[in-house]
């Protein structure tokens, strides 16, 4: 009886063996970058042939704008760089992480990566804005590439990042005045309720006799046919994603301001990636997308005001004479960023100046000749 059970127990043993050796072939790690399943600083390891890397970029535009359709195509082809080892899923329409919460979402690893629209996070990234001066910068290359070029320079505007990962950086168009109503000079805006998106659109706007109203981009339509806003400020390529072309009359084609875009990253999702996998993410999503966005936005205008005039838009073009209406208090809200972000080791006037010396520089490579 006692060999029978030492031969059961002999089978029993040799049986966990097998299984051991049944189990001890390749494996597959499906990995979210960012979480505990991966390390969090692993930056500079060798990827394995057998670890899968998901990441989730949120992005505010719709499926169809032309923005998110060109980071759908470098999540394509990151996955096909990778052999299929990192892919990045595109939430579009906000629909993973509202547009006003990117930043904080980024740092909280709701969303790995997103598209940062700067001017939402009133004070945040300050100097970043410098692009955003009212009456001043328009044209989106020479724009983006002002602001590629700050970042790339200052380290203050860098430290602005330092809780992310940046992979690129660039600027939206000018956005002009789409109302129901015509407007030619400052007192125009006068009583009447106008949404905007950003600090200095805000400042604007009230400066100029408007109440100011908050309404994310998808939410304009419907308070247009309401009536609860009277117009709004906005870019041609933005106007056509959302259809809202349909509901004004008058388009004044004058700068109200600009807007940084930083496509941003969490720093424990970017750390959790192997090195040979950073770089294939920084080659597709990296600084070059500031040029080819820029590009991006450029044949969108054009699509966009082409909207605008099929459906009916009048076009205003302000004088000299009627623009100076405007200016004075663009002016005074300059003067007061300058002395504001000035401090004993940063000249905020000179950093604007600058700014104003490369967006100058860059104007005769643009392609854009009516915006």
């Amino acid at each position: 009886m006692k060999k029978i059970k030492n031969i059961f127990a002999l089978l029993l043993v040799l049986s966990m063996l097998v299984a051991l050796c049944a189990c001890g072939g390749s494996s597959t790690t499906t990995t979210t970058a960012g979480t505990d399943s991966a390390s969090s600083d692993s930056s500079g390891s060798t990827a394995s042939t057998d670890d899968v890397y998901k990441l989730s970029f949120t992005i505010h535009d719709p499926s169809t704008s032309a923005k998110t359709q060109l980071y759908q195509e470098k999540a394509d082809a990151v996955y096909e760089a990778t052999d299929g080892h990192l892919e990045i899923t595109i939430y579009s329409s906000g629909t993973l992480v509202a547009s006003t919460d990117v930043a904080e979402a980024i740092i909280a690893g709701t969303a790995d990566m997103g598209w940062l629209f700067v001017p939402f996070f009133t004070n945040q990234f300050p100097l970043t804005e410098v692009v955003n001066m009212p009456l001043q910068f328009g044209d989106v290359y020479a724009t983006s590439m002002t602001i590629r070029d700050l970042y790339q320079e200052y380290a203050e505007l860098q430290e602005e990042w330092s809780n992310y990962k940046v992979l690129n950086i660039y600027s939206m168009p000018g956005n002009y005045l789409f109302t129901n109503f015509p407007v030619y000079t400052a007192d125009d805006l006068v009583g009447k309720n106008i949404r905007t998106s950003s600090n200095v659109g805000t400042t604007m706007i009230g400066d100029w006799g408007a109440a100011v109203m908050t309404y994310g981009p998808g939410d304009i339509y419907e308070a247009m046919q309401k009536n609860s806003i009277d117009g709004f400020t906005f870019e041609y390529s933005g106007v056509k994603s959302f259809s809202l072309q349909e509901v004004v009359s008058y388009c004044t084609e004058m700068t109200v301001m600009t807007g940084p875009f930083v496509t941003a990253m969490n720093l424990d999702s970017w750390n959790s990636l192997p090195t040979e996998y950073q770089e294939v993410l920084e080659e597709y999503f990296g600084w070059n997308i500031s040029e080819e966005m820029a590009r991006v936005y450029e044949a969108d205008l054009a699509a966009g005001k082409a909207a605008c005039e099929e459906a009916g838009v009048e076009f205003i073009k302000p004088t000299d004479e009627q623009r100076a209406t405007f200016q004075v208090a663009a002016d005074e809200f300059i003067d007061n960023w300058c002395e504001t972000y000035s401090t004993d080791g940063f000249d905020a006037r000179a950093f604007y100046e600058h700014a104003l010396e490369l967006y100058d520089s860059y104007l005769p490579d643009s392609g854009l000749t009516d915006y």
